[in-house]
């Protein structure tokens, strides 16, 4: 924008950029004073995030022939209402695997003509865990994220529900430890990922589990994992010299 008073510039040809950032709106920003029964009618016939009962009913994405920005702007909605399951997005926000599908294909081609706004990569993003922009930035690198998170889903899903039925059967505390019995809880660590390698043990689920204090054991040709008992923690400090004189740390 030129200034009006070009002659109190040095130079009259500078012309300053003027500019208020304001986020892309989606449809649901302008519910407020609209017919609620349209909103109803309009989710059962397509699918999608009702503003007045913050209800999501699966999209119709192919069915319906959805456009790809009214998808993306009922499942902005619905995350930014907090009511999207992380680990089941897939089956809450689309009625079927075609309809699915279907909104991967058009997502993929989206950014040939329009692009992916702020708001629907910042949704997509807090939906699928992605933490930065890398590999998830054209149409089609989102549509593979979401694929990929899919399946990342069901391995997520079987995982907390395997750990929480073991914190349920082996309820204990963590043990406080020093920096010697770190140190040797450590390099019983290492001891025990290089029999992986070199016997080619497999891994049980238990080996992801989240322990504070690490204890590993070997039963056939699997590697297991459990929280160390003050015990577990002794014993490996007294088998570990090197620990035992502070010479070794954590990598």
């Amino acid at each position: 924008m030129k200034r009006e008073e070009p002659h109190n510039l040095a130079d009259p040809t500078i012309e300053l950029a003027v500019h208020t950032y304001f986020p892309r709106g989606i449809e649901h920003d302008l519910a407020e004073g609209s017919d609620p029964q349209k909103w109803a009618k309009r989710c059962r016939e397509r699918g999608g995030f009702d503003p007045f009962t913050k209800v999501f009913t699966p999209l119709l994405y192919a069915t319906a022939d959805l456009d790809v920005s009214e998808a993306l702007d009922n499942i902005t909605a619905a995350v930014e209402a907090g009511i999207v399951d992380k680990n089941r997005w897939a089956s809450q926000l689309f009625a079927d695997d075609d309809e699915l599908e279907g909104f991967f294909e058009g997502l993929a081609g989206y950014d040939e003509c329009y692009r992916v706004t702020d708001r629907w990569w910042q949704a997509l993003a807090a939906m699928t865990g992605q933490t930065d922009e890398e590999s998830f930035i054209t149409g089609s690198e989102i549509a593979d994220g979401l694929r990929a998170s899919v399946g990342a889903c069901e391995e997520r899903i079987e995982f907390l529900r395997a750990w929480t039925a073991y914190k349920a059967k082996h309820p204990q505390r963590p043990v406080r430890t020093t920096n010697t019995q770190q140190c040797a809880l450590w390099d019983a660590r290492s001891v025990a990922l290089a029999r992986v390698r070199a016997e080619g043990l497999s891994l049980d689920i238990s080996c992801e589990f989240p322990f504070q204090n690490e204890c590993y054991e070997v039963k056939g040709k699997v590697l297991f994992k459990r929280e160390a008992t003050a015990e577990d923690i002794q014993a490996l400090a007294a088998k570990n010299p090197a620990a035992k004189r502070g010479k070794t740390k954590p990598a």
